[in-house]
């Protein structure tokens, strides 16, 4: 099991301290299986399991802004076979 907590504190766009930006929590967790008589991992991992939303970057003159809206999740399947022994 894996388990990712991400702490973004409240910062300024620019300079002057206008505008701020809020403070934002991310929550991330996984599961990990590997099959032995196989040889071979299955990864399943969900990003932002809360539906926070969030500015995840800011330019630096503010023009380039992205907002991950809530009820959004970025789901990871990762599959890993190895074919030696």
């Amino acid at each position: 099991m894996q388990f990712g907590a991400f702490f973004v504190g409240k910062r300024q766009q620019n300079v002057n301290n206008t505008p701020s930006f809020p403070s934002y929590l991310r929550v991330d967790v996984g599961v990990k299986y590997q099959m032995e008589h196989v040889n071979s991992i299955f990864r399943v991992k969900v990003e932002n399991v809360f539906d926070k939303a969030y500015w995840s970057s800011a330019g630096a003159k503010g023009i380039c802004l992205v907002e991950v809206e809530p009820l959004w999740h970025l789901i990871l399947i990762h599959f890993n076979e190895r074919f030696y022994r």
